[in-house]
């Protein structure tokens, strides 16, 4: 069976990476679902909205989220410049992906969710159905 895949490229002073996403399997949903639990586990279930760390316990809520959603659909990271010191890991945890930059995060997250849309929520809480994949190409 072929999946489809996006590739993103992010370059910048620091980077010159070459992502490639792949279309979730069953298995994969599972992964995700996972790792969301054990970070959930590890992060306590919220804060009160006047909490001193509220702010900072939704925004690392919120990227676990996309975390777990590229880490398990990574198929191949390319590192396009062997003189820039950053790299993404295939085993990446949540804490290395809070320190790569925004823009590289949202190109790729970007990605995952185009060719993931039933992890998207719709404005309603149910899930958004399977959409036209734009841009995305069966993998070989």
């Amino acid at each position: 069976m072929k999946l489809l895949t996006a590739e993103t490229r992010y370059v910048d002073p620091n980077w010159d990476v070459t992502i490639e996403t792949r279309q979730a399997t069953a298995l994969d949903d599972m992964r995700r679902s996972i790792l969301i639990g054990h970070e959930q586990g590890k992060m306590g279930i919220g804060k009160e909205a006047n909490s001193p760390d509220y702010l900072e316990h939704v925004a690392r809520w919120n990227t676990m989220i996309v975390w777990a959603g590229c880490r398990v659909t990574l198929e191949r990271v390319t590192h396009n410049d062997p003189e820039k010191p950053n790299r993404i890991t295939e085993g990446m945890t949540l804490e290395e992906f809070n320190t790569y930059p925004a823009a590289l995060v949202q190109l790729w997250e970007a990605d995952v969710m185009r060719l993931n849309p039933q992890w998207m929520p719709d404005a309603l809480g149910g899930e958004i159905g399977p959409v036209e994949q734009k841009n995305a190409s069966p993998a070989n």
